[in-house]
C-alpha cells in the first residue's frame, strides 16, 4: 500500500500514541496488518501513559491475532516493560 505523504509513527498531542498503539489497544487486527506492512513503521514505540509498547498491549489485551504479527517482525523487542514494571509475560498471563 502507498502511504504517499503520511507518516504514521507521529504520535498524537493528547495520548502520545501512534496509529499503531490506537489500533493494537482497540484490537483492530486488520488494520495493524495493514500498518505493519509499512516497512518504516516502528513497533516499539510505546505511548507516554504507561509506557508500553504495542507488544504489551496486545498481551495485556489478549489479542493473539495482533501480538503474533508483531512477534513476527525481526525489529520487535520483547523485553520492553511498563512504568508498572509489568512484562510481556505478566500481562499475557
Amino acid at each position: 500500500m502507498e502511504w504517499g505523504d503520511a507518516n504514521h509513527n507521529i504520535a498524537e498531542t493528547s495520548y502520545g500514541q501512534t496509529l499503531l498503539l490506537w489500533a493494537v489497544q482497540n484490537g483492530h487486527e486488520g488494520v495493524v496488518k495493514l500498518l505493519l506492512e509499512s516497512e518504516d513503521i516502528k513497533p516499539n514505540t510505546s505511548n507516554k501513559g504507561s509506557n508500553r509498547t504495542p507488544l504489551l498491549w496486545a498481551s495485556g489485551n489478549g489479542h493473539q491475532g495482533i501480538a503474533n504479527p508483531l512477534l513476527g517482525r525481526e525489529d520487535i523487542k520483547s523485553d520492553n516493560s511498563s512504568k508498572s514494571s509489568s512484562t510481556l509475560l505478566t500481562l499475557a498471563v
